[in-house]
């Protein structure tokens, strides 16, 4: 069953948002949209746009509060606060953009992992 699924916690989802239903409601969209999301942030990470990388990641991690996906949130923290810390990755050494390239492939891997959710149970 999904709602077992590691990456799912609609009870936070209903604390945020004031009941389960809607936070399955919000989740099931969420999913829908999950593909250009993901999309967007694989564009936005090979691209120089790293105003537009940052805004995303804060926007994401805006988004993931209300989503029961604490998992993609908690990853999608840690790369925008990473990217808000280092300010300007042009003048990163190698290390550091290693380290914020695996942030930003977990937050992928976590987004992939949800698209190939078997949806019928929510």
């Amino acid at each position: 069953m999904v709602t077992d699924h590691p990456y799912i916690d609609f009870s936070h989802g209903a604390k945020v948002i004031g009941d389960e239903q809607s936070a399955r409601q919000l989740f099931l969209t969420f999913i829908e949209k999950l593909p250009s999301y993901q999309d967007e942030l694989n564009a936005l990470r090979n691209s120089d746009d790293l105003d537009g990388l940052s805004d995303y990641l804060h926007s994401l991690k805006g988004a993931t509060c209300y989503t029961s996906t604490p998992a993609l949130h908690y990853h999608t923290s840690r790369a925008n606060d990473w990217i808000t810390q280092h300010h300007g990755l042009d003048h990163l050494t190698a290390a550091q953009k290693n380290e914020f390239n695996q942030l930003l492939a977990t937050v992928s891997r976590v987004m992939s992992d949800l698209r190939g959710l078997d949806l019928s149970s929510i």
